[in-house]
């Protein structure tokens, strides 16, 4: 009889396995729902302010510049990070205004 011949398959990695895929989709899919959407924000201009001062001081602020009621008080900004991407990623319409800081 002849002598056997071994065979070792490998599986092969394909640019459809893995969990990269899955991701790459789902933040891909995620930011054109994103860009796709009107804002309908009413506090939109607040988060563009908010985030501007983020990029412009490199740091998130302790006390509330926004507005004249609570002007000075202790500032607790559990949403700085949207903020910062939302001023980053979106410049007020027709200024850039929130770009000049982005890239200093």
């Amino acid at each position: 009889m002849g002598a056997a011949v071994k065979v070792r398959v490998t599986p092969s990695r394909t640019a459809s396995s893995g969990p990269g895929v899955f991701v790459f989709l789902t933040i891909g899919l995620s930011l054109a729902w994103l860009v796709a959407h009107r804002i309908a924000d009413p506090d939109i201009w607040q988060h563009l302010t908010v985030g501007r001062t983020i990029w412009d001081q490199r740091a998130v602020p302790a006390t509330h510049l926004w507005t004249w009621p609570r002007l000075g008080e202790p500032e607790v900004l559990p949403s700085w990070l949207f903020r910062a991407l939302l001023c980053h990623s979106m410049p007020a319409p027709g200024t850039g205004a929130c770009r000049r800081g982005a890239g200093s």
